[in-house]
């Protein structure tokens, strides 16, 4: 009979946590966003791969990438970093990322 009403005790207070968590509310979305407003951390953010391998001329680049950062400028994106892409001692693009803030 003890057994049974220990077992009884656990299968309640089970039941009791499944059901308190069931009804627990998310955090909302927005919080972290206002964080990260508060900081001046970007909430999102694009990497964008500018090839300049092949047979393409390797004049204009800069000029492209120029236009490229105007471009996502005007858009609201703000530039953050540009990594070289190296190919057997090659120059072959470049990544380049921008982030924003939604705010």
């Amino acid at each position: 009979m003890k057994l049974l009403v220990q077992n009884l005790t656990y299968v309640t207070a089970l039941a009791m946590l499944l059901i308190s968590t069931s009804f627990a509310q998310p955090p909302e979305k927005k919080e972290p966003d206002m964080l990260a407003c508060k900081n001046g951390m970007p909430s999102e953010a694009l990497t964008v791969y500018h090839n300049i391998s092949g047979l393409s001329s390797r004049r204009g680049h800069a000029t492209k990438l120029t236009e490229l950062h105007a471009k996502h400028r005007l858009e609201g994106w703000d530039f953050k970093e540009m990594a070289l892409h190296h190919e057997n001692g090659d120059l072959e693009g470049f990544y380049i990322t921008y982030v924003r803030t939604s705010c």
